[in-house]
């Protein structure tokens, strides 16, 4: 009988090892570029060259004109725009430009201006320029932003969403910083950028762990781009309720029968 009782003690202290154990995760494992551990120095490390979104065919740019005369300007605003992304609308007080299929937008007065393969940036000095030259303005100012322009975080995060980027500039960490960082049973050795260009998908696996991650081609991301952050093994232990619960009932069991039979002898 006591041989029994010890039996049952052991299957018990075991019991709560492996549930206990299956919840860790090593704090290695959730550290951010570990391989800078002396934080006592500076750590210099070349910058990949900067990525710059292109306008594409089918965007749809935000384009504000405003100058020194708001009746003269009114004619290229006839309307406010909105972008929808993961917070609902944003407002921008802008008109609504869709890019042409042949790259182009309808622009007022000015008429047909080439837009695709342009950055925000040049598309606007090539406006203020045009209203310049035209004397239609004295001094304009043109504002040009993406109101289509998102990216999707799923996954390990505290708030997966589509989030949209008025300005054409993020990076991994930007998504992953807006999406509320990952939660505790996130991989970061195995973070995931899905993107699709020219009708190719590609999928790139970055390590957060490592400061490698800033040399790849996809820690900048492009439009339409989705990161996706795998569970641990922490959680996928912690998803299978079946397992979890028919282990607790069993020990449960056990332990009533072991009482029973311990009072009983």
């Amino acid at each position: 009988m006591k041989r029994l009782k010890n039996h049952g003690v052991s299957f018990g202290l075991a019991t709560t090892v492996l549930l206990t154990l299956s919840y860790c995760t090593p704090s290695r494992n959730i550290v951010y570029f570990r391989d800078l551990d002396d934080t006592a120095r500076i750590h210099v490390q070349d910058s990949i060259q900067h990525f710059e979104a292109r306008i594409q065919q089918g965007d749809v740019l935000g384009i504000q004109v405003s100058s020194a005369d708001a009746v003269a300007s009114a004619p290229f605003n006839p309307g406010s725009a909105q972008g929808t992304g993961a917070g609902g609308a944003v407002a921008t007080g802008a008109h609504a430009y869709q890019v042409d299929p042949d790259g182009t937008i309808d622009f007022p007065i000015l008429g047909k201006i080439h837009a695709a393969g342009l950055t925000t940036a040049v598309l606007r000095d090539t406006l203020m320029a045009r209203l310049a030259d035209s004397d239609y303005l004295k001094e304009p100012h043109v504002s040009v932003q993406y109101l289509n322009y998102k990216i999707t975080v799923l996954g390990e995060v505290a708030r997966p969403a589509t989030y949209p980027i008025t300005d054409g500039k993020a990076t991994l960490l930007d998504a992953l910083g807006m999406a509320g960082d990952l939660t505790i049973f996130g991989k970061r050795k195995n973070v995931t950028v899905i993107r699709e260009e020219g009708g190719v998908r590609t999928f790139a696996k970055l390590d957060l762990t490592s400061s490698q991650v800033f040399r790849s081609p996809y820690f900048y991301l492009h439009q339409n781009d989705v990161v996706y952050v795998e569970p641990n093994k922490a959680k996928s232990a912690a998803s299978d309720d079946r397992v979890i619960r028919g282990v607790s009932l069993a020990a449960g069991m056990l332990a009533v029968v072991l009482s029973l039979v311990y009072l009983l002898k």
